[in-house]
C-alpha cells in the first residue's frame, strides 16, 4: 500500500507541478524520515520520478520509443543523486513506455513485436530495467505462455551476462522478473509450485537461479 503512494505522489506532482527540485526533496525526506523504520520508499520515489515523466503528453515524440522516452531518462540524469537513484529512476522510465505501448494514440505498438529491441541500444545501466519492464510485452506477446516467454528471454537478451546494478547478471534479473510474474498471475492456483518448479526445469541450467 505504501509503495503505491509514494508512486502515485511522485506520479502526479510531476504531473502538476512540473517542479523536479520539489520531487527530489520529498524523495530525500522520505529517505531521511523512513529509511531506518520502512523499506521501498526512497526506491518507489524514485522509480516514479522516471514514471512520472514519460507520459506521453508530447505528441511531436509519438510514433518513436525513442523520442518518447528521451526527456524521461534526461530528467533521471538530473534527478539522481548516485547511480543506484538513476538506475531505479529508469526502471520507472521504461515501465511507463510498456504502459504507453498498449495505446495506439502513442504510435509505438509495434514494440510488443519484439519487446526487447529497445532494450539492445541502451546504455549499460538502462539495459536491465528496460528488460524487466518490457516482461508483460513479452507476456502478451507469448499470449502469458511462460515457457514460450523463457526462450524468447534466452535468445534476445544481448550481454546476458553482464553484471547489473544489483550484482547478478542481466539474464538473471530477467529470469527472475518472468518467474515473479508467473507467482503473480498463478498463486492463488492450488499446483502453481509444481507448474512453477517444472517451468523452471524447463530453461537452461544458467537461469535456474
Amino acid at each position: 500500500c505504501g509503495y503505491g503512494f509514494y508512486h502515485g505522489f511522485m506520479e502526479t506532482l510531476l504531473h502538476t507541478s512540473g517542479n523536479v527540485g520539489e520531487a527530489r526533496k520529498f524523495c530525500a525526506y522520505v529517505d531521511a524520515q523512513l529509511s531506518l523504520s520502512r523499506s521501498g520508499a526512497a526506491t518507489a520515489c524514485d522509480h516514479g520520478i522516471g514514471q512520472g515523466t514519460v507520459d506521453g503528453s508530447d505528441p511531436r515524440a509519438w510514433g518513436s520509443a525513442e523520442k518518447i522516452i528521451a526527456p524521461g531518462l534526461e530528467m533521471c540524469k538530473l534527478v539522481a543523486s548516485t547511480e543506484f537513484q538513476e538506475y531505479l529512476c529508469a526502471t520507472g522510465v521504461f515501465n511507463a513506455l510498456d504502459i504507453l505501448s498498449l495505446d495506439p494514440k502513442y504510435g509505438i505498438t509495434s514494440l510488443g513485436d519484439d519487446p526487447f529491441r529497445l532494450c539492445r541500444t541502451q546504455p549499460k545501466l538502462y539495459r536491465e530495467p528496460c528488460y524487466t519492464n518490457m516482461i508483460p510485452a513479452v507476456l502478451r506477446l507469448t499470449g502469458a505462455d511462460f515457457a514460450a516467454s523463457a526462450r524468447y528471454v534466452e535468445k534476445n537478451i544481448q550481454y546476458p551476462e553482464d553484471m547489473t546494478i544489483d550484482g547478478f547478471t542481466v539474464r538473471e534479473m530477467v529470469v527472475l522478473s518472468l518467474f515473479h510474474e508467473f507467482m503473480h498471475g498463478n498463486i492463488e492456483t492450488a499446483d502453481y509450485i509444481e507448474r512453477g518448479v517444472k517451468l523452471c526445469r524447463s530453461v537452461p541450467k544458467h537461469s535456474r537461479l
